[in-house]
């Protein structure tokens, strides 16, 4: 009885609870489906597709974007903008050369209409720009858009070459990129897929046409030879080598039998010489050792007694810094004039087969020295110039010094016979009267001025230099006019007579005379006997002198001057 009617109450219970649950139930709202935009970019040849970044921002603030919130472009140049909510949009596109900045005084680009991107923004204010337009839920394409247009292509161009009697046919030359490790590009050297390899023929000739690079990203061009080739990596710049790795890790100098990077700012077709395959020899024995002063300023000297195993090769002696070559510095000297040649930068040098050879050993490498910087170095001495004579100034030159891309500031010392002259501190000295006879030089120090570098000064001190000295300091002729009237017989017809007087005016001199300290001086001459004691402007006239011409010379003089004389006559008494 119990059982029965525990069923009879759970029947009753399911009957109440049906009709609850056919009670109709409240509908949520239908979510709102987000737009799309889709589209793709093409861009020159050499620029990765990859460094595009695509912005979408309405229309009610179309410049309220940032760099770093846009969509990247995917390799194949194609482009999704997912979930926009209905309405009007502008489209920008970020590149290198607007630092990826949508309002980047015109040198952004704003998509205007299909195919075509010509909208600018400059300073906040948007012109030229097309609207796209977002409707729920619907993918809106806009098609192909060339980007970077305005920017003409310029061809870099080479030549490969061999020993005689072999070929560069084919030999492949690939395009390879790298950057800074922004936007969305790899910082290490990845191959540029989008422009086609170039396969030598035996010309070796070869070419890229490609854009002016911009700054952050370099193009480069790797030489691969092709198989069973005995090239071995023949050359390199801008601090490549044949251990230089890809991004991640795949073989760039590997493999290569050369690397070439592009200049930067080609803004012109550039040529880029010519590249030389070799084939590889042996070391058999020397080294190369550096001596000099490994001073800022001074010059180091490499010497190299290296023998190869070919028959006939030389060496070529290639300067390194901080263990990087210094592209296009060979040679047995180097001078320490570049401001990367101090403050402790290391220095080698390395023996490198020269012509068709090349060494794939262990580097043939000197001691590294260290630079330091000590005193500005007088590579060419100071120099005097001027005539070595009363009433000139000698003039000084400072001379050259290193480095030369210092500036400096100098101070003079002038030298009389070697000894200094106190207060001759000018570059310029006037040679007076008692100068005669002496030889001068100056010394030249030279420093770096207090407010070029103060708080990070160049040198230990200054640098002196001295310069070779003059020719001895000869007198000056007396100024022009100096005796205006020379003296005469007085009385004019005045002629010797025995036991009679002679006699000469006084000569006429010009007002300066005075302060020149000229001085008049007489001397009689009986014949060519001097007069002893006759030192007057007047004689008497001795029985001796007959038969002898009477005269009387006139010397006008002046400290340190030249003098000036004239004879005077009175006949044979």
């Amino acid at each position: 009885m119990r059982r029965v009617l525990l069923s009879l109450l759970a029947l009753l219970l399911t009957a109440v609870a049906v009709p609850a649950l056919s009670v109709p139930m409240a509908v949520p709202a239908r979510a709102v489906v987000a737009g799309t935009i889709t589209g793709a970019v093409t861009v020159p040849a050499g620029y990765d597709v990859r460094a595009v970044q695509v912005f979408a921002t309405t229309t009610a603030a179309p410049t309220g974007i940032s760099p770093g919130n846009g969509t990247w472009v995917q390799p194949d140049g194609t482009f999704e903008i997912t979930g926009l909510a209905a309405g009007t949009y502008h489209l920008a596109f970020g590149t290198y050369w607007s630092d990826m900045n949508p309002c980047s005084y015109g040198r952004d680009r704003w998509w205007t209409s299909p195919g075509v991107a010509t909208g600018t923004c400059n300073a906040g204010t948007l012109s030229g720009a097309g609207t796209v337009t977002i409707t729920d839920g619907v993918a809106t394409a806009l098609g192909t858009t060339p980007l970077l247009t305005e920017f003409p292509a310029h061809h870099y161009s080479g030549r490969a070459v061999a020993a005689p009697g072999r070929s560069v046919a084919g030999v492949q030359v690939e395009l390879w990129g790298a950057s800074d490790g922004a936007w969305n590009i790899p910082g290490d050297w990845y191959r540029l897929d989008s422009v086609p390899t170039r396969t030598l023929t035996t010309s070796g000739s070869f070419g890229f046409d490609l854009p002016t690079l911009p700054n952050g990203l370099r193009l480069a061009l790797r030489f691969v030879a092709p198989g069973g080739s005995d090239y071995v990596f023949s050359f390199a710049d801008s601090g490549l080598t044949g251990a230089t790795t890809g991004a991640g890790g795949v073989p760039f100098g590997s493999g290569a039998v050369g690397l070439t990077v592009l200049p930067l700012a080609a803004n012109a077709d550039t040529d880029l010489g010519t590249r030389t395959l070799k084939t590889a020899t042996t070391h058999v024995s020397g080294g190369v050792t550096i001596t000099g002063a490994p001073e800022w300023g001074r010059t180091l000297s490499a010497h190299s007694d290296v023998v190869w195993g070919d028959a006939g090769v030389g060496t070529v002696l290639q300067w390194l810094r901080n263990g990087v070559v210094i592209d296009g510095l060979t040679g047995p000297e180097l001078v320490l004039d570049g401001l990367d040649d101090g403050w402790e930068v290391e220095l080698s040098v390395r023996a490198v087969p020269d012509g068709f050879h090349a060494w794939t050993g262990a580097p043939v490498e000197s001691a590294p020295v260290v630079v330091v910087n000590t005193t500005p170095f007088g590579a060419v001495a100071p120099v005097v110039t001027g005539t070595p004579s009363v009433g000139r100034a000698l003039t000084a030159s400072p001379g050259l010094w290193r480095p030369t891309v210092a500036t400096y500031s100098y101070g003079y010392q002038w030298l009389r016979d070697g000894a200094p002259i106190p207060g001759a501190t000018a570059a310029t000295y006037p040679l007076g009267a008692g100068d005669v006879g002496r030889r001068f030089a100056v010394e030249v120090t030279a420093s770096r001025p207090a407010d070029a570098g103060a708080s990070n000064p160049w040198f230990t001190g200054p640098g002196t230099a001295r310069s070779a000295a003059t020719d001895a300091v000869t007198p000056a002729a007396l100024p022009p006019g100096t005796v205006r009237a020379w003296p005469a017989r007085k009385p004019p017809r005045r002629k010797a007579e025995v036991a009679t007087r002679v006699r000469v005016s006084r000569p006429a001199l010009s007002p300066d005379a005075a302060a020149l300290g000229v001085r008049v001086d007489y001397q009689w001459y009986a014949g060519k006997r001097v007069v002893r004691g006759a030192t007057g402007r007047a004689l008497k006239v001795r029985k001796t002198f007959r038969g002898s011409v009477v005269a009387v010379r006139v010397t006008v003089s002046a400290p340190g001057h030249l003098p000036q004389t004239r004879t005077i006559r009175f006949g044979r008494p």
